[in-house]
C-alpha cells in the first residue's frame, strides 16, 4: 500500500477497518502518523502500539521541526484533534511536509480526509504532494471517509488500493464509478442481489460489514470484516439508535 482510500456511509464500521490496516502494516513502517479528527484510533496507545496526543491551542504553535523531533522521538503517534477545521487542515499540511522528510519509510494516515482535501474548496498545497508525490519520498498515505462526492478528486485518483463499503448516496457511488474496474452498484446496500451487506448483532449493534478491496493492477475481491480479529481497543463512535415515541 502506497495510497489507499477507505471509504464508506457512516456506521459501516469504517473507523474499525482502518484500524485493522493500519495496526496490520505498522511494522511496515518506520514511522506512523494518525491524524485522528474524533479521537477513534486512540486504542493503538491503550495496547502500546502507538503514542497518544492531543492537538491543541498550544500543540498547534509547534513548528515543522519541532514536529520533526516529536516524531523521531515517538516513532507511532495518535494526534487527536481539539482545535477548528482550518488549524487541523494547517497542521496536516505540516504533517505532510515532515513525513517527507524524516529518515525512514513513513505512513500518514488522515481520518474524515474530506475535511482535509475537500472538493468544493483549496487546500494546502503540501496535502497535495502527500497525495501525488508522497511515495517518490518513502511516505505512503491512508484517506479515510464517510463522503466521497466531498472528497477531492487527487487523493481518489492516486490511489492505488481502495477498500470501498456501501453507499446510500448515489453522489458517494457515482465519484467512485470511474476509479474502480467492476459495477459499482454493488455499493449500494439492497440495491441488487450482490450488494455488500452489514450485519448486526442481536442487540443492534454492529458486528461487521462487507467491502470490495480492488487495485489499480486489477485486483478485486470482497472482503468481510467479521474474519478480521483485533486485539487492539477500538472506540468507534457509533451514536445511539433513535426511535419514534409512542
Amino acid at each position: 500500500m502506497t495510497r489507499q482510500i477507505v471509504a464508506a456511509q457512516s456506521g459501516w464500521g469504517k473507523s474499525y477497518a482502518a484500524q485493522y490496516l493500519t495496526v496490520d502494516q505498522l511494522e511496515e513502517f518506520e514511522f506512523t502518523i494518525i491524524a485522528d479528527y474524533k479521537d477513534e484510533y486512540r486504542g493503538l496507545a491503550k495496547a502500546g502500539l502507538a503514542k497518544w496526543m492531543g492537538l491543541g491551542s498550544e500543540e498547534r504553535s509547534i513548528s515543522a521541526d519541532g514536529w520533526q523531533r516529536l516524531i523521531k522521538d515517538n516513532p507511532r503517534l495518535v494526534v487527536a484533534r481539539a482545535v477548528g477545521l482550518a488549524d487541523w487542515r494547517r497542521w496536516v499540511a505540516t504533517i505532510s511536509r515532515v513525513a517527507q522528510g524524516l529518515p525512514g519509510d513513513a505512513l500518514v494516515v488522515i481520518d474524515e480526509a474530506h475535511f482535509v482535501a475537500p472538493q468544493e474548496t483549496g487546500y494546502p498545497e503540501a496535502v497535495t504532494e502527500l497525495a501525488t508525490t508522497g511515495r517518490g519520498n518513502g511516505v505512503a498515505s491512508m484517506w479515510i471517509t464517510q463522503r466521497l462526492q466531498k472528497l477531492d478528486e487527487t487523493p481518489l485518483s492516486q490511489a492505488d488500493s481502495r477498500l470501498l463499503g456501501g453507499f446510500e448516496s448515489d453522489r458517494d457511488r457515482s465519484k467512485i464509478a470511474g476509479y474502480i474496474p467492476y459495477d459499482v452498484g454493488i455499493h449500494e446496500p439492497g440495491g441488487q442481489s450482490d450488494s455488500l451487506q452489514r450485519f448486526k448483532d442481536p442487540e443492534g449493534g454492529l458486528k461487521g460489514s462487507e467491502w470490495i478491496y480492488s487495485t489499480t493492477d486489477g485486483e478485486k475481491r470482497r472482503v468481510d470484516t467479521r474474519e478480521w480479529e483485533m486485539d487492539v481497543p477500538h472506540f468507534g463512535g457509533e451514536a445511539p439508535s433513535l426511535s419514534v415515541p409512542g
